[in-house]
């Protein structure tokens, strides 16, 4: 599956749509599968804060945590299978910025680049993604580097007694909901059923996402632009849109895309950001898909 990523944090979540991939979400019948359409959203990624007490090592972010650094956390093996610990809080945290500076660089994430930044961040020699006691997957971090998210609930452990223990989290937690009454004096049932945290669209690798990617608006988004030159578009007066900002008129951030992604972007205030390249195409093994 492919994974598309959202490489700046200038842009908030629910602004960048690629619409030029078939079937249209919104015009698709049941006969053509899942809709291809898609927003793009950031990365999830909490700072993860720990504790060690009698042997064990405990997630103690209030709400629990979630993103990538909690999916390290919860899913590397230190000894790579050699009776190895969890990583602690910061090495986690070290590690998941490593790989999203990867991301956002636009170059390979493969394993060998996943399991060099574990290394790199301390975690131990050896360490990788998904060998030994390590649970993880390339393609689940890919995921979440689409913007998938991974919840490890507070209090969870994830060592103990010096060794990595099964990992606690998941992309799919139980949400309880009431239902409404049946009639008089019936109590309201109770439905619990396990929903995507933050679900992303399943992309298939077909003829149109690679011509999006070669021609199209993917390939318009992963051209460098500048976001605050670009950002000239005028408003409904026919002049730029201004504000005042202590002093400093800022442009209306309403366009760095190509012509057919202006729309999209109309009357959001996007952070000024100079040669920026907007979205990334992943391989389900980190090779990048152009």
């Amino acid at each position: 599956m492919p994974f598309l990523c959202l490489r700046t944090a200038a842009i908030p979540d629910g602004i960048i749509q690629v619409t030029d991939m078939s079937p249209n979400e919104s015009q698709r019948s049941e006969l053509q599968g899942e809709g291809q359409t898609r927003y793009v959203n950031r990365v999830q990624n909490d700072v993860v804060v720990d504790s060690l007490a009698n042997q064990i090592r405990t997630v103690t972010n209030i709400g629990g945590c979630q993103g990538l650094a909690a999916y390290i956390i919860d899913n590397v093996d230190a000894g790579a299978g050699n009776g190895g610990a969890a990583a602690t809080a910061a090495q986690a945290n070290t590690a998941a910025a490593a790989i999203i500076a990867i991301m956002d660089a636009g170059t390979l994430c493969r394993k060998a680049e996943i399991d060099a930044e574990l290394v790199a961040a301390g975690i131990g020699n050896g360490t990788t993604i998904d060998a030994g006691g390590s649970e993880g997957t390339v393609a689940e971090v890919l995921s979440i580097l689409s913007g998938r998210g991974y919840v490890v609930p507070v209090g969870s452990n994830v060592q103990v007694a010096g060794a990595k223990v099964p990992r606690t989290g998941t992309f799919t937690p139980q949400v309880t909901s009431q239902g409404s009454t049946g009639g008089p004096n019936r109590p309201a049932p109770v439905i619990v059923v396990d929903l995507e945290d933050k679900g992303i669209r399943q992309q298939v690798l077909s003829g149109s996402l690679l011509a999006s990617a070669g021609t199209g608006e993917i390939e318009g988004f992963e051209l460098t632009h500048d976001l605050n030159a670009m950002s000239v578009i005028q408003n409904d007066t026919g002049i730029p849109a201004t504000e005042e900002v202590n002093g400093v008129q800022n442009v209306d951030q309403r366009s760095f895309a190509p012509p057919y992604a202006r729309a999209k972007l109309a009357k959001n205030r996007l952070t000024p950001t100079l040669n920026q390249s907007v979205l990334v195409l992943y391989a389900n093994d980190g090779t990048l898909l152009t």
